[in-house]
């Protein structure tokens, strides 16, 4: 192992992400599971999907 880093202290969180984007084709939609990056692991290509909801304003009674 000459030349290469082990740090047996070091503890990783995983987090698991669930969508996709449009071009992940049968990958895509909120049953796709993605479960092999770090929780530090930044990407642009999830988001979460759309609500339309009701709006209801308060009265004031």
């Amino acid at each position: 192992m000459k030349g290469r880093l082990h740090f047996p202290w070091v503890v990783s969180l995983r987090v698991q992400a669930a969508g996709g984007n449009v071009n992940n084709g049968t990958n895509a939609g909120a049953s796709n599971s993605t479960a092999n990056n770090a929780a530090s692991t930044t990407n642009a290509n999830y988001s979460s999907p759309l609500y339309f909801g009701k709006e209801i304003k308060a009265t004031g009674k």
